[in-house]
């Protein structure tokens, strides 16, 4: 298939669904010495590049990544060697900045939470919005790559937690980083999250994220993870307005705790 229709599939990747840029603003450098668990999400067709990560993941086992579901879209009966089957897409892990050459993980076969639609409605808050992905072969954990354990339960209010990504830095120029950054959030009451965005319904399977200094997360974090207490309490997915103070939904772990050890364990499909 020509590149130019490659690229146009991956822009529509990008916008299906798509809120306003996404990008972790007023975040800062960090290495993935610290945070070893996170990785990107890539194309096959941007491993020659520095930029092109799709979304964020994090490592929860040897051979699976968690993720955002609306990374890699969900369609019936797509052909492997149509661009957007999940086969085409890549996991780098170990790495802060993305070099040609480092390691790509091929998928084996991506679980979509049974309750997905397939698709992001940018009217409401989207439920359901989780991904496993089941990788060909094991990652051999070093000081680089690391599985991060999973919450048991819902940080309390006031909890300090990090999200970490690799969209863009800057909230005009939309300019994108090829350095892991890192957030510091606070986790807020769910009434904070329903002030903001008084059309959405947020309930117990999301948390309500914010920063003091106006940074957030939007598209190209997605499927990012927010790390409290170092477990793995969030998945980024849902962000209506990335401008200005206003807080995040991340999808709450501990809530869908249960059907990701299903699917580790083959209960689940």
């Amino acid at each position: 298939m020509p590149y130019f229709i490659i690229i146009v599939l991956l822009v529509v990747i990008s916008s299906i669904g798509a809120r306003p840029p996404s990008r972790i603003v007023q975040g800062g450098d960090t290495i993935i010495r610290d945070a070893p668990f996170v990785v990107q999400i890539r194309h096959n067709s941007s491993l020659n590049v520095s930029t092109g990560v799709i979304c964020g993941g994090s490592i929860i086992g040897k051979r699976y990544i968690i993720t955002a579901a609306h990374c890699i879209l969900k369609i019936d009966d797509i052909p492997p060697d149509f661009p957007l089957h999940f086969s085409w897409f890549r996991v780098i892990a170990g790495s802060s900045s993305y070099q040609f050459g480092d390691k790509a993980y091929e998928i084996k076969k991506v679980h979509y939470h049974p309750n997905w639609p397939g698709y992001l409605n940018t009217n409401s808050s989207e439920k359901f919005d989780l991904a496993v992905y089941e990788l060909k072969e094991e990652i051999l954990f070093d000081d680089t790559k690391e599985a991060i354990p999973l919450a048991d339960v819902i940080p309390e209010e006031g909890s300090v937690g990090h999200i970490f990504g690799w969209g863009s830095i800057n909230s005009t120029a939309l300019i994108t980083t090829n350095t892991l950054q890192q957030l510091r959030v606070h986790i807020s009451t769910s009434d904070v999250c329903k002030n903001n965005y008084s059309r959405l319904r947020v309930d117990n399977d999301e948390l309500c994220v914010s920063n003091e200094d106006g940074g957030m997360f939007c598209e190209g974090d997605s499927g990012g993870g927010l790390r409290v207490d170092g477990k793995l309490a969030g998945v980024i997915s849902n962000q209506v307005n990335c401008e200005g103070r206003v807080p995040g939904l991340v999808s709450n772990v501990a809530y869908y705790k249960q059907w990701i050890e299903g699917i580790m364990q083959g209960v689940n499909p």
